[in-house]
């Protein structure tokens, strides 16, 4: 501003300090001025009597004794002119003249300079365009280069030689030559080895040199700020080569610039071109090594799993009827001596809580038991299969399966082991260190509450994705870069639930985590084909599921198992129905409440009700309808733990709030500051992962003895800070008197009130978002479940038939569906953006080599058998193969015999690949006709089939010959007429 007048300016600003002039646009709101963008700083011209006062900040802030900060603005003459750029030549010749230990108080004086500040103020004066620019380029990385530059000073000081070698040098020169690779995080990290600092296209134009850049890097950088949104918005890892044609030409960039701009970006590393297909190096990247670590776990040593499902389904299946039948009986008793008793609650058909251990040692019981064949193939599958994927609506039993399977299958290991060491009478030592072995199975969720609730209905600790992968990047490593006491290094199993929820950049960590650092096994993924996918790019439940069906790896298991969620799972199968086939019927509502009418509070045996909001609308109307459930109030709605009110915007969310906060709570949302409020009691959750520091945790290290050893020290100061995640939680408040501090404390307890934190507000709000939770959008609540769910669709519009079937299938036990007339046909035929993803062919690819790898190995090991090597083959008939299993049946059997048993039992290179696992249950093996069925048929069902007994064993040994054709020339094709995936070719 050119008049002299002086504005408050509200915003926020990196340096703060009086000797900075700072540069800004700001624009006028009400009665004060807010910034807009980002400030430059540079340092201030000072008057001659301006110099001398801020030289003296500048120094007491610093460490330097005030004492000393007196005798020299004393020692300084009056007319010599000091500042900030000449502060060090004045300290010089202070300590020249100095009578009293002159040379010892300089330089203890300028070494705590450099310490405290002296960094900064170098790079204000040599590298102008830094402190010019990079707050507006790079944001949120301005000051970790400013405190990298001062650490690296602390340690090795600023000489010349190391001025020029520094960060802020190669980025003050970049700035003038060439800063259109600040746009670019890949040749960032190349080339200086920063992580995340990437500039937007915007910011470029914010700072004016945006047209300084020439016009092929220009190019360059509009199309990849344009492919990154579409990647991100659209959720596609690639683009072809017409919409992205279509989109420069949007951006009025033509045709011969965009390839030029293509071809550039991959000659930098940038793009990755495959065919018709562009995409980001680091989604390319992610799907691509995701393939490996798949096809490395498909290839590498077996887990052998040698159980009997249907025992083990089958002895939950009775202890459970057993449990319920005395839960009846002693309710009964109960009730016929007059006593009060809660109603009988509904469980599961498989109970992964009980415990079974003991119930193979107890006598047959000859009650017969039904079981799910979708459970039985489950878990045949999870016990053959190196990879298995399986869908399925919430109340299947998914997880119940994998529980008890692995639950049983650590405890079978656990026996053998027990009984090795007695046999080999080891010491007690090696005993206790099997105890660790259930470690080896490790379950994970995307989100913290699906990983809460796959604690509470399985048998194992369970842990959300980034808390797997943090305890890796905060665990101590050696020179080589490994782990060292990982507490996942022994992990052999890795299940992920809420799999739609997952992208390939997460799961691409996850998996080459523990593929290279602990003994991955078995990789299982569950989830709901149906729900919507991850919002990150990436669609990796569908792709693995379609491609692994095709070779009997993945399954759906269609039963519901929950009595009371009967008419929610039938209403779901319609609404994906109805949007599969892009139609609209009425669907099974056993109420309407139609507002436009007197309202009337639906009774409480009713499951599944539609709200109808009135023909006429009014801005109030949403309002209106919330709060006459809210104030009856509707059946499952008077307790605000076991209900949950989900919506598509996030407007919506912030009304509902403030209205159950006032219900609920009887406050608002937020004060007369126009701050979050919050009260003892609330609904809330933490809308980013984030570690704060547990008081009651502090508090016992502080207490703990000062002969404690230092690496005591920093394993404990490490579980004082505590992850806390995207769940749930319900607040109580304290202040504290704390140094003369009042510091407000607040504890954190789950539905059932246990303290799961109590930790500092201000950190708890800084770290991970507090906000109040009693409504909450379709994907922030997706992988949680409650008894009671309150869907506002509202008018429909962009929404689509998932997000309904996700939202509805989030009730347990009732529903209700508040939309406009017309807004829930509009959603269901909402048109679903199918996204475009290379992870589905990758996958197809993967197995294609597979089969062709066991398919050799077979034919290796069959001619083996019979004394015929193979012409040009290395393996010799007393050889071993090169790996110790050829597929995924029979366990995985490894030696000679055990080939020689597959041989005979028709277990070709085909069934290895497409997993017969009918050895599990103890049946026949069934012909390739039957195999050809569908895989939903049940194993009672195959068994059947009557095998026919050949004299020489079966069928197969009588064709063989020495001159008969080898076995894989029987071998069915895979994937007839299948597309191949080639590798990335430039173009």
């Amino acid at each position: 501003m050119t008049s002299k007048q002086k504005y408050r300016i509200q915003g926020r600003f990196a340096l703060r300090d009086p000797w900075w002039e700072i540069s800004c646009t700001a624009s006028r709101l009400n009665s004060k001025f807010v910034m807009k963008g980002y400030p430059s700083y540079s340092l201030r011209i000072l008057r001659q009597e301006e110099g001398r006062s801020i030289v003296s900040l500048f120094l007491k802030p610093c460490g330097v004794d005030s004492d000393f900060v007196t005798r020299f603005m004393q020692w300084l003459p009056v007319d010599r002119h000091v500042d900030l750029t000449n502060v060090e030549e004045a300290l010089n010749d202070f300590g020249n003249q100095s009578k009293e230990n002159g040379e010892q108080v300089e330089s203890d004086v300028l070494h705590r300079i450099s310490k405290s500040g002296i960094v900064v103020l170098v790079a204000a004066r040599m590298y102008p365009h830094v402190m010019r620019y990079m707050p507006t380029l790079l944001p949120g990385k301005f000051l970790k280069l400013l405190n990298k530059e001062k650490e690296t000073a602390d340690v090795q000081g600023l000489p010349e030689k190391q001025k020029d070698e520094s960060i802020l040098a190669k980025l003050e020169n970049l700035i003038k030559t060439t800063v259109w690779k600040l746009g670019f995080g890949y040749i960032m990290w190349k080339e200086f080895q920063l992580v995340r600092c990437e500039t937007r296209v915007e910011a470029f134009r914010d700072c004016k040199l945006f047209s300084t850049i020439p016009r092929l890097q220009r190019d360059a950088l509009v199309l990849y700020d344009d492919l990154k949104n579409f990647c991100r918005q659209k959720g596609h890892t690639y683009i072809d080569r017409e919409n992205l044609q279509e989109s420069m030409r949007s951006c009025g960039i033509p045709e011969v610039n965009t390839w030029e701009a293509v071809n550039f970006l991959r000659n930098q590393g940038v793009l990755k071109v495959d065919k018709q297909k562009i995409a980001l190096r680091n989604l390319y990247k992610y799907e691509t090594e995701i393939v490996e670590c798949l096809s490395t776990v498909a290839m590498a040593e077996p887990w052998k799993i040698d159980l009997d499902v249907k025992e083990v389904l089958s002895s939950a299946q009775r202890m459970r009827m057993r449990a319920k039948a005395e839960l009846e009986k002693e309710q009964s008793s109960s009730a016929q001596n007059g006593e009060e008793h809660a109603p009988l609650e509904p469980l599961p058909v498989l109970d992964s809580s009980l415990d079974f251990d003991d119930s193979f040692d107890e006598e047959f019981d000859p009650t017969p038991v039904e079981l799910d064949p979708d459970q039985v193939r489950a878990a045949e599958m999870m016990c053959a299969n190196p990879v298995t994927v399986i869908s399925g609506k919430g109340g299947c039993g998914k997880t119940t399966v994998v529980s008890l399977i692995f639950k049983a299958a650590v405890a079978q290991q656990e026996s053998k082991k027990e009984k090795e060491l007695e046999i080999n009478s080891s010491c007690e030592g090696n005993k206790e260190n099997g105890a660790q072995s259930p470690q080896e199975v490790l379950l994970t969720a995307p989100t913290g509450r699906a990983a809460s609730l796959l604690t509470k209905r399985t048998s194992f600790t369970a842990y959300t994705m980034h808390q797997v992968l943090w305890s890796f990047m905060s665990t101590k490593k050696s020179p080589s870069g490994e782990p060292m006491n990982w507490m996942f290094a022994k992990v052999r199993v890795l299940v992920v639930d809420e799999g739609s929820l997952v992208c390939v950049q997460i799961l691409h960590s996850l998996l080459s985590m523990l593929t290279k650092y602990a003994k991955l096994q078995k990789f299982i993924l569950l989830g709901d084909i149906r729900q919507l996918p991850s919002i990150d790019p990436g669609n990796t439940l569908n792709d693995l599921f379609e491609s692994l069906q095709r070779v009997r790896w993945a399954i759906e298991m269609r039963t519901n198992h929950r009595a009371e969620s009967e008419l929610i799972v039938r209403n779901a199968g319609l609404i994906a129905d109805m949007g599969l086939k892009k139609t609209y019927y009425d669907l099974d509502f056993d109420e309407v409440v139609d507002l436009s009418e007197t309202f009337r509070v639906p009774s409480p045996d009713k499951r599944f009700i539609l709200i109808l909001l009135p023909r006429e609308e009014n801005d109030d109307d949403l309002q209106m309808a919330i709060k006459q459930l809210l104030q009856r109030p509707a059946p499952g709605l008077k307790d605000d733990r076991s209900s949950q009110f989900v919506a598509f915007m996030r407007r919506d969310c912030d009304l509902i709030n403030e209205l159950c906060c006032k219900n609920y709570s009887d406050h608002t949302t937020k004060d007369c500051k126009k701050k979050l409020n919050f009260q003892v009691g609330d609904k809330v959750c933490c809308t980013k992962n984030g570690y704060v520091a547990d008081i009651d945790k502090e508090k016992e290290i502080k207490d703990m003895e000062k002969d404690t050893k230092e690496m005591q020290k920093k394993e404990q100061a490490k579980e004082v800070r505590k992850n806390i995640h995207n769940c749930i939680y319900f607040t109580s408040l304290q202040l504290v008197q704390d140094l003369s501090v009042k510091r407000r404390q607040l504890l954190l307890a789950d539905e059932t009130g246990e303290v799961v934190l109590k930790a500092d507000y201000r950190e708890l709000q800084r770290e991970c978002k507090l906000r109040h939770a009693w409504a909450r959008t379709i994907h922030t609540f997706q992988g949680s479940e409650e008894k009671t769910v309150v869907y506002v669709v509202g008018n429909g519009i962009c929404q689509t038939w998932k997000h309904v079937y996700t939202a509805v299938t989030r009730g347990q036990q009732r529903v209700y569906v508040v939309a406009k007339i017309g807004g829930l046909e509009r959603a269901i035929r909402g048109h679903v953006i199918k996204r475009s993803t290379r992870l589905a062919g990758l996958l197809t690819d993967m197995i294609g080599k597979l089969k062709q790898t066991w398919d050799d190995l077979y034919t290796q090991t069959s001619q083996s058998y019979l004394g015929t090597p193979k012409r040009g083959s290395s393996i010799l008939p007393g050889q071993s193969t090169l790996w110790s299993s050829p597929g995924p049946s029979q366990a995985f059997c490894s030696t000679k015999s055990k080939y020689a048993e597959q041989v005979c039992t028709h277990n070709t290179a085909e069934d290895m690949i497409y997993g017969n696992n009918t050895f599990q249950s103890g049946s026949p093996s069934v012909s390739k006709r039957h195999n050809k069925s569908d895989n939903c048929d049940t194993p009672t069902k195959q068994q059947k089939t009557a095998a026919v007994e050949s004299p020489l064993g079966c069928s197969r040994l009588e064709r063989l010959s020495l001159a008969s054709s080898t076995p894989k020339a029987h071998a069915r094709k895979l994937f007839p007429g299948a597309p191949q995936i080639t590798e990335d070719q430039p173009q």
